[in-house]
């Protein structure tokens, strides 16, 4: 026997439905027994099975999880505070269930105290910070999300520290899409933020069990769902998607594209790449003008095709930085560096050492690796005790 299941809308074969005998309501089995309300990670509110809509509602409705259209004549799931809709084999996934349902009172969720007109106590620094709007220079850059300050800022009268303003008004308990445990903001040490892949200081965002990895407040803003930068179509994150990124080719892409004839697959990395940047690494730098992200070079000129840094060739496909100015193009990791979101200076902690570090970069390799016995040329972490003289390349920890 074939038919549609009306709970859920896919066809049922080669099983017995459950048939209503007074309104035809045709359902498998395993529907009989659907949740009539669960959460899901990706939605603020629960969203609760229905199985039709009022007659006037003729608006097409899409999947928020895998961006399908949902037929309205069977059943699914809908958030009831908003224009939320799922299908139900979607809402199934119990790798998308939320199973900690959080609250938390507004107050608690500060992360800053307010001490008088323009001066505020964060719970990341042991001094006072006043509001500002002046800078005297462009190279400040926030030490909670590692980004250039062009907005109103906080500093610090005593230290060398910045927050933009937003920075300091972050919620201390918070929930994102792509994990299940909720996360606590931090700010201690250097730690690796699992959805871009860099090594990142100041802000991140830490499941209170220090079990799953950190994620960077910067990655903690991109949602599930967005129209990506040079590329025309919206993108949504497929967690079961296993495709290589079209930009790199080095990682899964786990957010691909809406169109079912478009192939254009992001990893979380290349999505996380900032719009410019400033290269000046490695006792070399061209900072004169920042380098804008370029997603395609329509250049013919083959000779052109070549990194200005490294001096190897460049995929013309492929996104890079350019500075249009000076005609100067290279690699997304050539224009970063390998540490793009880490302040020098920064505190460390390892296991294999009692005493606090900090990191720092010596391009004369003045330093020798206590663990390799090498130079380092590279960023490398320093024993903030004089006395001691433990130095260890980042990687060789």
């Amino acid at each position: 026997m074939s038919f549609i299941c009306d709970a859920c809308g896919t066809c049922g074969e080669y099983c017995m439905p459950y048939i209503c005998t007074i309104c035809n309501l045709v359902v498998h089995k395993d529907c009989i027994s659907l949740l009539h309300a669960i959460k899901l990670r990706r939605h603020e509110h629960s969203v609760s099975h229905i199985y039709f809509l009022e007659e006037n509602e003729v608006r097409k409705r899409i999947c928020r999880i895998y961006r399908r259209e949902v037929n309205m004549e069977y059943g699914s799931y809908r958030c009831l505070d908003c224009d939320y809709f799922v299908h139900v084999n979607c809402a199934r996934d119990k790798d998308l269930w939320d199973y900690e349902i959080f609250e938390v009172e507004e107050e608690n969720q500060k992360s800053r105290e307010t001490l008088g007109e323009g001066v505020i106590k964060n719970f990341s620094h042991d001094h006072k910070l006043l509001l500002s709007d002046k800078m005297k220079n462009c190279e400040y850059y926030c030490d909670g999300c590692r980004r250039p300050i062009s907005t109103a800022f906080y500093h610090c009268g005593e230290c060398n520290y910045f927050l933009h303003e937003c920075c300091t008004e972050l919620r201390r308990k918070k929930k994102h899409w792509s994990v299940e445990k909720t996360r606590t903001l931090n700010f201690e040490h250097i730690f690796w933020c699992y959805f871009c892949g860099f090594y990142c200081s100041g802000f991140c965002y830490v499941s209170d069990d220090d079990r799953s990895p950190s994620i960077c407040i910067r990655c903690f803003e991109i949602p599930d769902y967005y129209l990506a930068h040079g590329h025309e179509h919206h993108l949504f994150f497929d967690h079961k998607l296993r495709r290589e990124c079209t930009i790199c080719n080095e990682k899964y892409g786990k957010f691909r594209c809406e169109e079912d004839h478009c192939e254009f697959v992001l990893c979380s990395g290349c999505i996380a790449l900032p719009e410019t940047a400033w290269y000046k690494h490695d006792g070399y730098k061209h900072d004169e003008h920042p380098l804008a992200l370029t997603y395609y070079d329509d250049v013919h000129d083959s000779y052109q095709w070549f990194c200005d840094i490294c001096e190897e060739p460049r995929d013309p496909k492929k996104w890079f930085y350019y500075c249009a100015t000076c005609d100067y193009s290279c690699h997304p990791l050539c224009a970063l560096g390998k540490y793009p979101c880490v302040k020098l200076g920064s505190p460390a902690k390892l296991a294999i050492h009692e005493h606090p570090l900090t990191f720092m970069k010596d391009n004369l390799g003045y330093h020798k690796c206590s663990t390799c016995g090498k130079s380092c040329k590279d960023a490398f972490l320093k024993c903030v005790e004089s006395e001691c003289k433990y130095v260890v390349h980042y990687l060789c920890q």
